[in-house]
């Protein structure tokens, strides 16, 4: 599940310990429907679920980096976890308005057969991290 739908909570006040998207400020995770309607963007671009790699498997919540998103240029993107490659070199995703579709990926950072060890990519790597930060929540 992503962790911008239910996810672990994403401020200090919370008890929020990780860095996944303090330096975006326009991030945040969406607790209700009505996070999802009300913010960007939106039920039919937000997923909400995914399939993950076997390898990348550790906790409850797929994190997607949000730290130095923009909507209008790519920046430095970093991995915490990594989706599928199950289906064709893509993975399926889950939506909130309820839709799902299968996402090939493009670079070879995620479709590679073992995710690397690296987890800092430059934006030239990221056109597919930058894929799942459009459809998180912001």
């Amino acid at each position: 599940m992503s962790n911008w739908v239910g996810g672990n909570g994403d401020s200090p006040a919370n008890g929020y310990k990780g860095g996944w998207g303090l330096n975006a400020p326009n991030s945040k995770v969406a607790r209700k429907l009505s996070d999802i309607t009300a913010s960007q963007p939106g039920p039919a671009m937000t997923w909400v679920l995914l399939d993950e790699r076997p390898e990348s498997l550790n906790d409850g919540y797929f994190v997607v980096e949000m730290n130095g998103y923009s909507s209008t240029q790519l920046s430095s993107v970093e991995l915490v976890d990594y989706p599928g490659i199950a289906h064709g070199g893509g993975c399926g995703f889950g939506f909130a308005d309820g839709h799902s579709e299968v996402h090939r990926w493009v670079d070879a950072v995620l479709s590679a057969p073992m995710p690397p060890s690296t987890r800092t990519y430059p934006a030239n790597q990221g056109k597919d991290v930058r894929w799942l930060q459009d459809r998180s929540s912001h």
